[in-house]
């Protein structure tokens, strides 16, 4: 379909998107090209297709990078909300996708900070509905004993990354220091400061 690219795999028909969206979705539009993704992940999801590695499932992550470099928090858009309200017009959006997208697949962590030896238990359960009435399910998770404070740009905020194959029970993104200790309960006493230039992710005016 064009010289080059492969579109009969995802990432191909993903590259030739990019370069020709009037041809695979009509017309250059953030709020079509949202439509489309959203339809191909339920497609996918319920014909149970493998999915691992394919550009055109949008990650969870991709919600806190929109945040973290548009600095547009809050919301339950997620990242949709953050691009449309960050862009001047649709086809603005779109390339302000594809720009957040591009730079979210090839980012590369600096660590600023590592927190070592904590552990607390987590109840990452949820409500649910017994008997009519809403009761807490009960699902603990342990955090990490070992986990990095991360940044990427330039912009506020970090990111707390595991060091081990356990999960985080925790959010991930943070926009302050502040916000890190009220949220995850770990003080900034017990940070062992990896990048001495970080200052807590403090932007002094």
């Amino acid at each position: 379909m064009c010289r080059g690219i492969d579109t009969s795999t995802p990432q191909g028909f993903f590259d030739f998107l990019r370069v020709r969206p009037g041809m695979m979705i009509g017309e250059k539009s953030f709020r079509i090209l949202r439509a489309f993704l959203y339809g191909y992940e339920t497609a996918t999801s319920y014909y149970d297709v493998n999915t691992t590695n394919d550009p055109l499932i949008i990650p969870a992550g991709m919600h806190d990078w929109a945040s973290y470099r548009l600095h547009v928090y809050g919301g339950s858009g997620g990242w949709q909300h953050a691009i449309s309200t960050s862009a001047q017009s649709d086809e603005e959006a779109f390339d302000l996708f594809m720009q957040l997208y591009d730079e979210f697949r090839n980012r590369k962590p600096h660590v600023v900070a590592r927190v070592v030896g904590f552990q607390k238990t987590i109840n990452r359960g949820s409500l649910r509905k017994l008997d009519g009435k809403w009761v807490q399910s009960d699902d603990p998770r342990e955090s990490p004993t070992s986990m990095s404070l991360v940044t990427y740009t330039d912009d506020p905020g970090f990111f707390l990354l595991s060091d081990t194959d356990v999960e985080i029970p925790v959010q991930s993104f943070y926009r302050s220091i502040e916000e890190f200790e009220e949220c995850s309960t770990i003080a900034r006493s017990v940070l062992t400061i990896v990048d001495p230039d970080w200052n807590y992710g403090i932007v002094e005016d």
